[in-house]
């Protein structure tokens, strides 16, 4: 706003061929100047704010993509712990049943010792995904601030 008011004020005398003097050439080339760089420096201000702007926006997408990521992984691993759940307690009962014989409560426990060991994968996966997702959003939350 100020840049218009200067602008307003300094133009129109040089616009209407009224004699200045020496001093006063130089005054309105200043000022004519001083308008110039002000206005250069508005411009780099506002092109730094959209640059940022665009890379807050960038930054939101991304955590959004991830969100559906995180989601589709969650709803997966569920699925398959439950699926591995239930062959687990098939399985258990199996190596315990004293009717079938030593081989296949053998076998039955290999089984249920295979299920359990994925089982237990996954929940490792699961954790070291929980650890690098709350680093990466302390990590968010210090270039927010860091942005502000």
């Amino acid at each position: 706003m100020a840049i218009v008011a200067a602008c307003a004020l300094v133009i129109p005398v040089s616009q209407h061929g009224i004699a200045l003097s020496p001093v006063e050439n130089a005054f309105e080339g200043a000022a004519v100047g001083l308008i110039l760089v002000s206005l250069y420096a508005t411009y780099r201000r506002v092109k730094v704010y959209i640059r940022g702007d665009t890379s807050r926006t960038a930054s939101l997408e991304q955590a959004a993509r991830m969100k559906g990521a995180s989601l589709v992984a969650n709803t997966l691993r569920h699925r398959v712990l439950n699926k591995l759940a239930v062959a687990a307690g098939y399985t258990e009962l199996l190596a315990d049943d004293p009717r079938l014989p030593d081989e296949v409560q053998a076998r039955a426990n290999m089984i249920l010792n295979s299920t359990m060991a994925a089982a237990r994968t996954i929940q490792t996966l699961d954790t070291l995904a929980l650890v690098e997702s709350s680093e990466a959003s302390s990590d968010h939350s210090t270039e927010w601030t860091h942005h502000r």
